[in-house]
C-alpha cells in the first residue's frame, strides 16, 4: 500500500512545502479523496455512467499531483468509459474505491508521523 502513495513525487512535494504546509496539504488531500470516493460510490450504487465523469476527473488531478500512478491510470480509464456497451464498469470502480480507502489511511498515518516531528 505505502509504495503506491509514498513515492518520489509525493516526498519531494512535501519537502518543498515544508513541515506546516505539508500537513495542510495532507488535510486537503484527505478531504478531496473522501469526496471523490463518495462520488464514485454514488455512481457505483446507481450504476450511473454519467456520474463517473466528475469524480474520475478530480482523481486524475489528485493522483497526478502526488504521483499515485496506478490510481491515475484507473481514473483515466473510468473517465474515458463511454458506456456504449451498456455495462457499468463495476470492477474498476470498485477497485478504485478500495484504493481510495487505502490512500486515505496512508495519508492519515503519514500526517500523524509528520505531525509528531514538529
Amino acid at each position: 500500500m505505502v509504495e503506491n502513495f509514498q513515492n518520489e513525487i509525493y516526498i519531494e512535494l512535501l519537502k518543498k512545502l515544508g513541515q506546516q504546509q505539508s500537513l495542510i496539504l495532507i488535510d486537503k488531500l484527505v478531504i478531496d479523496v473522501k469526496n471523490t470516493r463518495r462520488g464514485l460510490k454514488a455512481a457505483h450504487a446507481a450504476k450511473a455512467v454519467d456520474l463517473l465523469k466528475e469524480p474520475s476527473h478530480v482523481l486524475i488531478s489528485l493522483a497526478g499531483v502526488v504521483g499515485a500512478e496506478e490510481l491515475r491510470k484507473n481514473a483515466n480509464e473510468i473517465n474515458e468509459y463511454n458506456g456504449l456497451s451498456g455495462v457499468f464498469p463495476s470492477t474498476i470502480v470498485k477497485h478504485t474505491i478500495e484504493q481510495l480507502d487505502d490512500w486515505v489511511q496512508f495519508l492519515k498515518t503519514d500526517k500523524a508521523m509528520r505531525g509528531r516531528a514538529l
